[in-house]
C-alpha cells in the first residue's frame, strides 16, 4: 500500500512525478526532480492531502461542467474511503470553459483538494480520456465515475472493500446505478425503477472498479470505439477473458450509504429526439465494431446483430408504421399529462430499432473489410462532424 503521508501542497505540485503537459497535441510527462511553476494561489494552499493514493477515480468529462460540480461535490464527501484517494478529471477539450472553471474552484475558491484536471487538445471520446486519466494515476485500484454521475457517501469505501477482501485476486467491483431527473439529493429517489434501471452489464463505468495492474494488464479501453457506446463493455469482455476463469467478479449491494450512484438524465423532451437518434446510430456502428473484433455469441446478442431482434423491433413497431415522426404526436400528449418516463419508454422502441438496423446496415456495407480499415472512415467523419459543430457554435 501506498504511505499515507501529508505534505504541503507546493511542494508536492513542485516535485511532481508526473505533471503533464501539452506539446503538438501529444501528451509529455515530467520525470521525478523537475521543478514545475506554480501560481502563488497555489503554492499557499494548506497542507491537505497525500502525495501517494490507493484509489485513482477517473472521471472524463465533456462539455458538462454543471453537473460535473455535482459529481465532483459528491466525490469529495466521501465518508471513511479506507484509503488514501484522488479524483482525475479528464477534460475531453470541452468548449463550455469547463477546465477553466475548475482552476478557478481550486486556486481560488480552494474547492476539490483531490482533484488533479488533465486536458486533452482534441476531443477523441471517452475511451482515450480514461485511458489518458489511467496513465497518470497514482492508485492501486481504479475506480471509474461518469461525469454526469452522483454517489452516495460510501461510494469508495464500498469499492476499496470489495478489493481490500481479497487483494492476491484479480478482481472487478460493479455497483447499482440509478437514473434520476434532478442534481437535488433530496429529490433523488432511492427506490429501483425496473423500466430504467434494471442492468447486468459485467463492467459499465458508471458505477466499476478495477486493479489498475488488471486494467493494464488487458490493454485499457479501446480507442477504436470513437462514438457513442460499448467501449466499456468491451473492455469488460477482455478483461474477463484475460484472467482465464480467474476473475473475482463483485456486484456491489444496494444501499443508501454504500457503492450507489445516481446517473442523471434531464427530464424527457420532444427535443432530446434528434440526439438520442444520433446516438443510437452512433452506438449501431460501434456494436458491429464491437462484433468484429469480438465475433461471439454473446456479443452478438449484446450489439442486436442478430435475426430475432430485427424480427422482435419490427414487429413491436407495427412494421416500422411507429418511427421518430408518427409517435411524435403520442409523446407529445404525453408529456402534456406529465408523464415523461412512459413517454421516453414507448420511444425507446423505436430507437432500439434504429439501434439495430443501423448495425445490420454497418454489417451490409463493411462485411468482409476489416475494423481496421474502415474505422478511419468512421474517425474521420467524426472529425468532420465536430468540426462543422464548432463552426455552428
Amino acid at each position: 500500500m501506498y504511505a499515507n503521508c501529508a505534505v504541503s501542497e507546493s511542494r508536492r505540485l513542485q516535485t511532481l512525478s508526473r505533471a503533464v503537459i501539452h506539446e503538438r497535441g501529444t501528451c509529455r510527462l515530467f520525470t521525478a526532480g523537475q521543478v514545475v511553476r506554480l501560481p502563488q494561489a497555489v503554492a499557499k494552499r494548506k497542507r491537505r492531502c497525500s502525495v501517494s493514493a490507493s484509489l485513482s477515480v477517473i472521471v472524463p468529462t465533456y462539455n458538462r461542467r454543471p453537473v460535473l460540480e455535482v459529481c465532483l461535490d459528491c466525490l469529495e464527501k466521501q465518508e471513511d474511503p479506507g484509503s488514501p484517494y484522488e479524483i482525475l478529471v479528464i477534460d475531453d477539450a470541452s468548449a463550455d470553459g469547463t477546465a477553466d472553471w475548475l482552476r478557478t474552484a481550486q486556486q481560488v475558491e480552494q474547492r476539490y483538494p483531490h482533484v488533479r484536471l488533465l486536458q486533452l487538445e482534441r476531443n477523441s471520446g471517452p475511451a482515450r480520456a480514461r485511458n489518458h486519466g489511467v496513465s497518470v494515476a497514482n492508485g492501486e485500484v481504479l475506480v471509474f465515475v461518469d461525469s454526469d454521475v452522483m454517489v452516495a457517501t460510501g461510494f469508495l469505501r464500498a469499492h476499496w472493500g470489495a478489493h481490500a477482501a481479497a487483494p492476491q485476486v484479480p478482481s472487478i467491483a460493479v455497483g447499482p446505478v440509478l437514473h434520476v431527473h434532478t442534481l437535488d439529493a433530496h429529490e433523488r429517489r432511492l427506490r429501483f425503477h425496473p423500466l430504467f434501471d434494471a442492468s447486468r452489464a459485467f463492467f459499465c463505468t458508471s458505477n466499476a472498479s478495477v486493479s489498475r495492474a488488471l486494467f493494464r494488464e488487458c490493454g485499457g479501453f479501446d480507442e477504436d470505439f470513437c462514438l457513442y457506446g460499448w467501449e466499456d463493455l468491451e473492455c469488460g469482455e477482455r478483461l474477463r477473458h484475460a484472467t482465464q476463469g480467474r476473475l473475482r467478479h463483485v456486484r456491489l449491494p444496494w444501499a443508501a450509504d454504500g457503492a450507489l450512484a445516481f446517473h442523471y438524465k434531464p427530464p424527457f423532451e420532444l427535443n432530446h429526439m434528434p440526439r438520442l437518434v444520433q446516438i443510437e446510430e452512433e452506438r449501431g456502428i460501434m456494436g458491429y465494431m464491437f462484433y468484429q473484433k469480438m465475433p461471439t455469441v454473446s456479443v452478438r446478442m449484446m450489439v442486436q446483430y442478430t435475426w430475432f431482434h430485427r424480427v422482435l423491433w419490427f414487429i413491436l413497431t407495427w412494421g416500422g408504421f411507429w418511427n421518430t415522426r408518427t409517435i411524435r404526436p403520442v409523446l407529445a400528449m404525453l408529456l402534456a399529462l406529465r408523464q415523461p418516463d412512459l413517454a421516453l419508454f414507448l420511444f425507446t422502441i423505436v430507437l432500439n430499432r434504429i439501434t439495430c438496423e443501423a448495425v445490420f446496415r454497418t454489417a451490409a456495407k463493411y462485411r468482409g473489410r476489416h475494423f481496421s480499415d474502415w474505422r478511419r472512415e468512421v474517425q474521420t467523419s467524426v472529425a468532420m462532424h465536430l468540426t462543422c459543430d464548432r463552426a455552428a457554435g
